[in-house]
């Protein structure tokens, strides 16, 4: 296991890197217009991340995962890919909405934390339609890959959803550019190694909780299971969209 000072020390150079080459951008080299547009982004972007919150949706409460707000005869409605955007931005706990340090949640949240945020993330979603909340954390033993997973149930489907870069096991994880032959459906193609070790590394546990909380739908047989993530997080959500596929899941989307 690496030692936790040493991999904590590289996440802090690392994060602290890019605050510094972002501050001497926006205060040195950027025209001052593209600075205020940069600004004026990401504050636009961090209210639409609150979109969901519960007080935000108090209307569609307890339909909005399931097929009230959520359609899921349509993959591409628009209310769908709200729903899948929020949750793949929820798997990070340093939202402003659950307010953990970003240095904490590269260094690896202690226990305590993790249980906190695990618990803020539950009721959040239990009171949009969710019956059932699971998630792992789970490491490599070298420390070189992390897969950070949730699985929400409900009555009608079943949601996967992969966190994408976010602490030091998975940037050492992105940094692997190479390819690994994997064969699906009886075709063999080549696929970047770096999401592929994070995914499966959680797999067999990311495959357990989907048929649980599949089998505790209303409808077993045509309950759905969409898949989301965001970065890192988003390439896992398509390798394992495949492979629930191949286990004769139906992949909604």
């Amino acid at each position: 296991m690496a030692d936790r000072s040493s991999v904590q020390t590289r996440s802090r150079n690392l994060v602290q890197s890019w605050a510094l080459l972002l501050t001497i951008w926006l205060q040195v080299l950027a025209p001052p217009a593209a600075a205020a547009a940069a600004v004026a982004r990401f504050a636009h972007a961090t209210t639409h991340r609150r979109l969901l919150a519960p007080k935000a949706c108090a209307s569609s409460s307890t339909t909005l995962l399931t097929n009230g707000f959520f359609s899921m005869a349509d993959s591409e409605n628009p209310h769908n890919m709200l729903v899948a955007a929020t949750l793949a931005n929820d798997a990070y706990p340093w939202t402003k909405e659950f307010g953990f340090n970003v240095i904490d949640v590269v260094q690896g949240l202690k226990p305590d934390q993790v249980a906190a945020y695990h618990k803020m993330f539950t009721e959040k979603y239990t009171k949009l339609g969710a019956t059932s909340v699971e998630f792992t954390d789970q490491y490599s033993p070298n420390a070189d890959a992390a897969a950070h997973v949730i699985v929400i149930g409900t009555p009608k489907n079943v949601f996967l959803v992969y966190r994408g870069t976010a602490d030091i096991g998975q940037t050492w994880t992105t940094a692997d550019i190479s390819s690994v032959p994997v064969t699906v459906f009886g075709k063999t193609v080549q696929i970047y190694q770096a999401p592929y070790k994070s995914t499966m590394l959680g797999w067999p546990w990311a495959l357990a909780a989907v048929q649980k909380a599949v089998a505790a739908t209303d409808a077993p047989g045509s309950a759905k299971v969409f898949v989301t993530g965001h970065s890192l997080g988003a390439a896992s959500a398509y390798i394992s969209g495949l492979l629930l596929r191949e286990k004769g899941l139906n992949v909604g989307g």
